[in-house]
């Protein structure tokens, strides 16, 4: 896929895995931005989705249906992202992974054996999750170092 140009005036069909949480935050920016178009929004079970607290999202069970769009962004439970990243291995557009990329050192391991191409084309929305600060900050308040919130 072309990069697509500051100056171009092409709306960019983005579909989202995900439906509530963070999933719902993209969507509203989504909806508010003139050059983007919410294309699908993907779960795997839409009779769990909850229709009422959904209006005008184009839902879809499909994963692969997610593949006709220009971007994608990544905003289900860390569990399912590996088994979703497979799929979108075909992908050759641009994705934007919420949350961390993979849930166990063995899932990193397989993605980092994806192709580079295809990598290079793949964002990891930052999380502090492993950031060295972040464990710090996280057994200081564990151990009651500054006391109890």
């Amino acid at each position: 896929m072309p990069a697509i140009k500051e100056s171009s005036k092409r709306t960019i069909l983005v579909s989202v895995l995900g439906v509530t949480g963070q999933a719902k935050r993209h969507i509203e920016l989504i909806k508010t931005n003139p050059h983007a178009k919410l294309h699908h929004v993907y779960h795997p079970n839409l009779d769990r989705v909850h229709r009422s607290n959904i209006k005008n999202l184009p839902l879809t069970e499909v994963l692969e249906e997610c593949l006709k769009s220009d971007a994608i962004i990544v905003a289900s439970p860390t569990p399912v992202h590996f088994n979703q990243l497979q799929v979108l291995s075909r992908f050759e557009g641009l994705i934007l992974v919420e949350k961390p990329i993979a849930e166990n050192p063995d899932d990193l391991t397989r993605l980092s054996n994806f192709p580079s191409e295809w990598k290079s084309r793949v964002k990891v929305n930052f999380n502090f999750q492993s950031n060295p600060v972040a464990k710090k900050i996280r057994t200081v308040i564990r151990n009651g170092l500054i006391g109890q919130p």
